[in-house]
Formats: structure tokens, sequence, C-alpha cells
């Protein structure tokens, strides 16, 4: 989800807002280098969006979001995409469900689908 919200928080001009919703967990290790350790994920990956001073990343939507993109493996999605990366492969669905066992070591798949 991190590699996702990087790469679309630099398209300043092309994406206006990143609205975030996932559960309150805190941070997996070293996962957003630019945010303090003890930061909560959400936390986390706002602080390291506003460090380098991109398109801002929000948990509540300002604009209404027009485009959806679901990280994770799971149903389909209506009116957006599934992004889901594992091992070694990486991609999208459009209105399809993603089967995923959950379980990879490999950071290919998710450089894959966050591409």
């Amino acid at each position: 989800m991190t590699l996702t919200i990087n790469m679309l928080s630099r398209l300043k001009g092309v994406v206006s807002e990143i609205v975030l919703r996932c559960p309150d967990v805190p941070q997996a290790g070293r996962i957003e280098p630019l945010a303090d350790r003890s930061a909560r994920f959400v936390e986390a990956v706002q602080q390291g969006a506003r460090a380098i001073d991109t398109v801002p990343v929000s948990t509540r939507s300002t604009a209404g979001a027009p485009y959806r993109l679901v990280v994770g493996p799971g149903a389909a999605v209506q009116e957006g995409l599934r992004v889901y990366g594992e091992a070694w492969w990486g991609g999208i669905a459009v209105e399809e469900a993603i089967q995923g066992s959950g379980d990879s070591a490999l950071p290919f798949g998710p450089y894959m689908a966050a591409c």
C-alpha cells in the first residue's frame, strides 16, 4: 500500500488528493522512513507525504474521490480497481476478484502492483 501511495503522491498536477482508509494499526518495522517510528501507520504515511511536500494524504475526502484503488486480495471493486501483488507477480483487476495467499517474503509483486 505504501508503494502505491508513494507513487501516486508524486503525481502533483495529475492527482489532487489521496484518501487513505485503513484500520488503526501500528507501523510494521520501518515502513515509512520519513516518519517517526512510534507513529501509527496512517499518521506515518501522512508524515512521509508532508516531508516531501507532494499530493496531500488525508483520511477524509475533501473533493469526493472520483476513483478508488483498493489494495490487497479480495472481492471485485465497483467503480475502481483492486491492486495486489505478492511473490513474483502483481497487477490490477477491473471488476474482478483477486485471490492471493497473502504470504510473501519477496517485494517484487507489490512493486509491480504499485506501478
